[in-house]
């Protein structure tokens, strides 16, 4: 994992808590949405680390595991 995606993965007890199960499980892909930036990551668990494999924000349009053949815009998500 790049610095970058380490740094992406750091934050809140939720996560915390949380991300290290989700490798025991090997549940994947793990989201991460900010709603106060207005940002969203996308992880995929490779070798039993985590992988950076989108950053997107604001207005953009994403298509990512598990929903590829959907495409996302993410401003709806910052109306909720």
């Amino acid at each position: 994992m790049h610095t970058s995606d380490a740094s992406r993965l750091q934050g809140g007890q939720d996560k915390v808590k949380k991300i290290p199960t989700y490798v025991l499980l090997q549940v994947a892909p793990l989201w991460l949405i900010d709603p106060l930036e207005k940002t969203l990551a996308v992880f995929q668990l490779e070798s039993a680390r985590w992988v950076l494999h989108g950053d997107y924000a604001g207005n953009d349009k994403m298509r990512g595991e598990p929903f590829t053949k959907v495409e996302i815009e993410l401003g709806i998500l910052w109306l909720l």
